[in-house]
């Protein structure tokens, strides 16, 4: 059995151990929140000499930028990787059905087994039914039969 990694819901999955980007983004949100929390109870007192009045709204506003630009990033290539794992699920599911199409009375008889085989035999997160339903329909419409 084949086991897809599709990200979870779980925010610990977010983390990935080793990646740069991954390790960059939580290190500028750690930095621009505790900056940010020092600065809001004035526990931040740097020596005006160093310009620390123009300092530290500086930094602010860059940790602030970094952070933005890492997350788009990194939450882009979460969602990119769920849509292949979506596409590939669905690719998978439409050339079973193609070998077989008599062997489901019903649409929604073909997308209930089809929504449990693809976690049973090919270790893909529970899709459902009605989504495999519309995979289904559409690879039936090519090839023009009509579900009952």
């Amino acid at each position: 059995m084949t086991t897809h990694n599709t990200p979870s819901t779980n925010p610990s999955s977010f983390v990935e151990a080793g990646n740069p980007a991954t390790s960059e983004y939580w290190r500028c949100l750690f930095a621009w929140i505790l900056l940010d929390a020092l600065m809001q109870q004035g526990k931040l007192n740097m020596p005006s000499d160093h310009g620390s009045e123009k300092l530290i709204p500086a930094w602010l506003a860059f940790l602030r930028n970094a952070t933005e630009e890492l997350s788009q990033k990194y939450f882009s290539n979460l969602a990119k990787h769920r849509h292949m794992s979506d596409m590939e699920a669905k690719e998978l599911v439409q050339e079973a059905w193609r070998k077989n199409p008599y062997q489901f009375r019903t649409a929604i008889e073909a997308s209930e087994f089809y929504s449990d085989w693809l976690v049973k035999e090919k270790g893909f997160r529970r899709y459902k039914a009605r989504t495999v339903y519309v995979w289904l329909n559409e690879c039936a419409k090519e090839i023009g039969i009509r579900w009952r």
